[in-house]
């Protein structure tokens, strides 16, 4: 019974980890192509990566605990903007 409230804790976690770590990664797309310096574009695109990277990693996690990762909703991806 202990178990099984640690999976969906687990679970819970991570797909609150997922979706922040894929709310950063349109942030960064969003603002990326007003972004006039070079330098700072750069180290945006860096950034960018590794919130892929996470993503996929916490991704790959979720589908081990047998959850399909989920992202925010359209209204709450528009507030970010």
């Amino acid at each position: 019974m202990n178990d099984t409230k640690t999976k969906t804790c687990t679970e819970e976690f991570l797909g609150d980890l997922y979706k922040n770590m894929k709310m950063g990664a349109d942030s960064i797309v969003n603002i990326l192509p007003k972004v006039q310096d070079g330098n700072l574009k750069q180290e945006l695109t860096a950034e960018l990566n590794r919130y892929e990277e996470f993503a996929k990693e916490i991704g790959n996690m979720l589908y081990e605990e047998g959850e399909t990762p989920k992202e925010e909703g359209f209204l709450a991806k528009l507030g970010a903007r």
